[in-house]
């Protein structure tokens, strides 16, 4: 493979699986990148060759790769983090594919249990979750108050359990998603101080997302499937995102034990947009053997 820095090439060769990777830089010994490259999945692929890790074999590879191109840079270059955990080993799992590595990665706290193509579930009696390092308030470049959409992949959903979010109680400011809440309820809240939004849910393995464009309202989707609520917003969490739970005032609580496939956070998007991100990813798990729509 060849990687140029600053229009200087290192390394020799052509890796035959993946071809040439140019217009890469490398800093403070990870490869940076511009992340409006026309091909995306080629800076994640840098990335995980400089960090020394195992790349996929042909088939994952391509699978990948058909998602990024299906998303497109425009939708990716909405997202500040699309976390995706199925991949094919567990260093590259920890991956911020919005930046190709470069920020917001997230970590692993007390070893959550990692299933490959499968993703991440938590323990609550080992407190094992996932940390975003993220923290909208402070690091949202690309969200605000009324532009932000949170989507997740959920395998298997255990009634009342987090997948994500963080909630202030001082400022009682909240972005959570719980797919199957206590009384199998979906339970939602995104920039908001008020109680969120409760409705019935009996599928335990979809797509689950919230997307806000508007004060007074969000969209609330389980797979494709839209419903509007009615809750105005607030403003956005100052404090971290945790992933299979959430974050409450410092402490992961409500820990998963569910597979979190992937984590999406992003400026709003539109159905046909939710529509494109959603088919993308699950036609990738679903080559991958772990697809969430039957």
């Amino acid at each position: 493979m060849r990687i140029w820095v600053n229009k200087q090439k290192i390394g020799g060769g052509t890796d035959r699986r993946w071809g040439s990777i140019s217009g890469v830089s490398v800093g403070h010994g990870k490869i940076t990148t511009d992340v409006t490259r026309a091909n995306h999945y080629e800076d994640v692929l840098a990335y995980w060759d400089a960090s020394g890790w195992a790349l996929p074999d042909a088939a994952p590879s391509a699978a990948f790769n058909t998602m990024i191109t299906s998303i497109g840079g425009t939708l990716l270059n909405k997202a500040e983090f699309f976390n995706f955990f199925s991949t094919h080993n567990q260093d590259c799992s920890l991956t911020n594919w919005a930046t190709a590595g470069v920020a917001f990665n997230p970590t692993a706290e007390n070893n959550p249990t990692w299933t490959q193509y499968g993703g991440y579930a938590g323990d609550a009696v080992a407190v094992r979750y996932l940390r975003g390092n993220f923290i909208p308030s402070v690091h949202g470049t690309k969200i605000g108050q009324d532009n932000m959409c949170v989507l997740v992949g959920v395998g298997n959903t255990v009634d009342n359990e987090y997948v994500l979010g963080a909630s202030n109680s001082v400022i009682f400011s909240q972005t959570f998603l719980a797919p199957i809440a206590g009384g199998g309820l979906y339970r939602t809240a995104i920039n908001t101080g008020n109680t969120s939004n409760n409705v019935a849910n009996a599928i335990g393995t979809a797509h689950f997302g919230i997307s806000r464009g508007f004060a007074a309202n969000y969209d609330r989707y389980i797979n494709l499937a839209k419903s509007n609520v009615i809750l105005a917003s607030a403003n956005l969490t100052n404090l971290e995102m945790y992933f299979c739970c959430y974050n409450r005032d410092g402490v992961p609580t409500q820990i998963s034990a569910s597979p979190l496939r992937y984590v999406w956070l992003s400026s709003y998007l539109t159905e046909a947009e939710m529509g494109t991100v959603v088919n993308a990813i699950e036609t990738c798990l679903d080559s991958l053997g772990t697809g969430l729509i039957p």
